[in-house]
């Protein structure tokens, strides 16, 4: 039998230790999205046996109102909350953070914690801090003698309030993958641009801006992704209310598998959501060399 090169060899034990994940992949992941995709085409209950309708699922999510009603709610969270909770928001915590003084690894940590907490955790905690008799921003403003507000049972109020609890939530790592692209940034950049008569402000804008714009980029597709999909705060703050205010796609997607009953369309809603971040991460990808800057 003959030897195998080292490179074979190489390659031989890279695949075998892969060899777990593949099959996960393989087995459980993409033979749930194959079931998921026939499941579309029929009318399931789960107690009887499907019925094959063929693509009257979508046809009747294209017609239905309350998709389009949260898949605008959706894309509210994604025009408002990417920009904030994926860019600028992490963005600039992060260059606070990169400075050099004293308690910078406590405040570090400090704001990461948010990220490893329960994500139903922090929005039972942010439920509290919103609620109109006994909550903390309500207690603030009567100190202040400003009149209540009702928080999460207000239509224009009750978006504002998730993307807050979702930036809260996630500035934290974020701003962390900032750090680690900023201190990536070669000092004698900012010492030329400073030689040049550069002011803090002009460097950030024209020195630190384009050579972390890989990782803006990275982060604006997965949180385009993220902000899609919200499900938590949407169930345990407001179940998609008042009045279908923050009724998401992915609640929506809940809703009718688990409380109505209909897989089939619940599958349905899912690829169609499916498609849509696929056709926005396509455009970004389409238009990344324009600002990206690699090397």
């Amino acid at each position: 039998m003959p030897r195998l090169t080292r490179r074979a060899e190489e390659t031989l034990s890279a695949y075998l230790f892969l060899l777990p994940t593949i099959c996960g992949l393989l087995f459980l992941t993409s033979g749930a999205v194959l079931f998921a995709l026939s499941i579309s085409l029929c009318r399931w209950d789960l107690f009887s046996s499907p019925e094959f309708v063929g693509l009257q699922n979508y046809t009747e999510v294209l017609r239905t109102g309350l998709f389009w009603t949260s898949l605008w709610n959706s894309v509210y969270f994604t025009i408002v909350g990417v920009p904030l909770g994926s860019i600028l928001v992490p963005l600039v915590l992060a260059s606070l953070l990169n400075q050099r003084f004293r308690g910078t690894y406590l405040l570090r940590t400090l704001f990461f914690l948010p990220s490893v907490c329960s994500s139903v955790a922090i929005a039972l905690l942010w439920t509290w801090i919103f609620n109109a008799d006994y909550g903390l921003f309500n207690h603030i403003l009567a100190w202040c003698g400003l009149p209540k507000l009702l928080w999460l049972q207000n239509q224009t109020l009750a978006k504002p309030c998730i993307v807050l609890v979702m930036i809260w939530t996630g500035a934290g790592l974020t701003a962390v993958i900032y750090l680690a692209a900023l201190q990536n940034i070669p000092q004698d950049m900012y010492e030329a641009a400073d030689i040049d008569g550069a002011t803090p402000l002009q460097s950030w804008r024209y020195v630190t801006i384009p050579l972390v714009s890989p990782t803006i980029f990275f982060m604006a597709v997965i949180g385009t992704i993220g902000y899609l999909q919200i499900f938590e705060q949407a169930y345990v703050m407001t179940k998609g209310g008042p009045r279908n205010a923050t009724l998401t796609i992915s609640y929506y997607i809940f809703k009718n598998a688990f409380e109505y009953f209909r897989m089939g369309y619940a599958s349905a809603i899912a690829f169609v959501l499916c498609f849509i971040v696929m056709i926005l991460t396509w455009i970004q990808f389409r238009f990344e060399r324009r600002w990206v800057h690699y090397g």
